[in-house]
């Protein structure tokens, strides 16, 4: 979800929708899928915890999700992978356009090429100080997209092209016996004149 502030009235707030029926995120890992409880998914001696938080940088706020992964185990793990996958729907528009960008994936509710769109949300996930950069970004069609989440596929989709859908993946992670490592995303609204 994202917190949104009405373009046409500075007093109108609400929360809108990022994902198709609110339905987040869903989250693999090693293959392992839909068994996240509060924030906690395992396979095997392998655990991911997801931390959100509001935070404020250089006076931009973002959602944070830190995913942290844990080797609870007694033996190193060598490549090890999680991703999550989202059937994205922007203000609105469930068949919203993806654009790669350097610091990573910018989602709106554009409907057509000649339209301005009225909300833009970021995934902030590469090439900015704070996040982790992923491994792989999928920006394709709903439907099949918890297929390619360890997938790399950064072609942009225009305006009412297709019901879209985005995922973002790490991998290739070695633990050692105990061992935890941090991978950071960050999300949040983009000006209108971005």
């Amino acid at each position: 979800m994202a917190y949104y502030v009405s373009p046409s009235s500075a007093t109108t707030r609400e929360w809108v929708r990022t994902t198709f029926a609110w339905g987040g995120w869903h989250y693999d890992l090693n293959g392992t899928t839909n068994t996240m409880t509060n924030g906690v998914q395992t396979a095997g001696n392998v655990k991911l915890e997801l931390k959100p938080e509001f935070v404020y940088d250089n006076g931009t706020p973002y959602l944070q999700i830190t995913h942290t992964l844990t080797n609870t185990g007694g033996a190193a793990l060598t490549n090890q992978r999680f991703g999550a996958s989202a059937d994205v729907y922007i203000y609105g528009n469930d068949r919203s356009p993806l654009t790669h960008l350097p610091y990573g994936v910018l989602m709106t509710d554009q409907l057509a090429a000649s339209d301005a769109p009225t909300m833009k949300f970021r995934m902030v996930c590469q090439e900015v100080p704070g996040v982790t950069p992923v491994s792989t970004i999928w920006m394709g069609s709903y439907g099949s997209e918890r297929n390619y989440v360890y997938t790399d596929r950064r072609t942009n989709i225009g305006p009412n092209a297709m019901d879209t859908a985005l995922n973002f993946s790490y991998q290739n992670i070695n633990l050692a016996p105990g061992e935890a490592k941090e991978y950071i995303v960050r999300f949040t609204l983009a000006r209108t004149e971005e």
